[in-house]
């Protein structure tokens, strides 16, 4: 869906002419609502730190992740009020933006969202007259929202532990993760211990070599792959995987 913001000719070409090419601040980054109720309320704040006008607009997009850890963001602004949607930030000005669940007050688990905020500069077909013209945009800040039930916790267990090997490519170590849970959660400080099903030999990997997976997030009810190097010391073949985190 193309996205309009319409501001008079005059401030559109104020907007070109100093170069509003500079970024606002937006925070928090992250909240948790409530699925209804007071807390199903936050305020965000953006504010302009230049010396220039900013046009903001901002959204709500659902958040989906794919086995290895591609997000996408289907918007989904039918579940959420968002109040101003729009605005024009004078220099130094800063607003507060609520931000409101209208979906689902019973989910049976944590519902995972972003809140986009983006700085957009003015399109050159507005100053020539199209004051609804579409606008491009500059730069966006993407928020983690959580819709969070009463009771919701994280299960993560390891669903697969495999080997792989390219052709010309090096052994590795293909670890599937499974949150049976029903909340989200970080992968931090986490340990892999691999133990061979046909010799007796386990290796334990730590953070250091767990780079592709500690601190990743793995959402509710949801599955994420990551793939690693052939752990050193740890016959080819058929292993078993235990996960610990903090």
């Amino acid at each position: 869906m193309a996205r309009t913001l319409s501001l008079p000719a005059g401030l559109c070409l104020w907007f070109l002419l100093v170069g509003a090419a500079q970024a606002v601040t937006f925070k928090p980054i992250k909240v948790e609502l409530s699925p209804s109720g007071a807390g199903a309320t936050a305020t965000f704040v953006v504010q302009n730190n230049t010396a220039a006008p900013n046009a903001i607009q901002i959204f709500t997009a659902e958040r989906a992740m794919d086995l290895d850890g591609l997000e996408t963001n289907p918007e989904a602004e039918e579940f959420f009020l968002v109040y101003p949607s729009q605005m024009v930030l004078e220099p130094g000005e800063e607003r507060n933006v609520r931000v409101t669940w209208i979906g689902d007050p019973n989910p049976a688990k944590e519902l995972a969202f972003r809140l986009i905020c983006e700085q957009l500069p003015i399109n050159l077909e507005v100053i020539q007259g199209d004051v609804g013209g579409q606008l491009r945009i500059l730069v966006r800040y993407s928020a983690s929202v959580y819709i969070v039930p009463k009771g919701a916790t994280p299960d993560v267990v390891v669903e697969s532990a495999a080997h792989q090997k390219a052709e010309g490519a090096p052994d590795e170590l293909v670890v599937t993760l499974h949150n049976q849970g029903t909340a989200h959660t970080m992968l931090t400080g986490a340990t892999l211990h691999v133990t061979s099903a046909t010799a007796n030999a386990t290796v334990v990997l730590s953070e250091a070599q767990l780079a592709g997976l500690d601190g990743e997030n793995i959402l509710a009810d949801s599955q994420r792959r990551f793939v690693m190097p052939w752990p050193q010391g740890l016959p080819v073949g058929e292993v078993h995987a235990q996960l610990t985190f903090d």
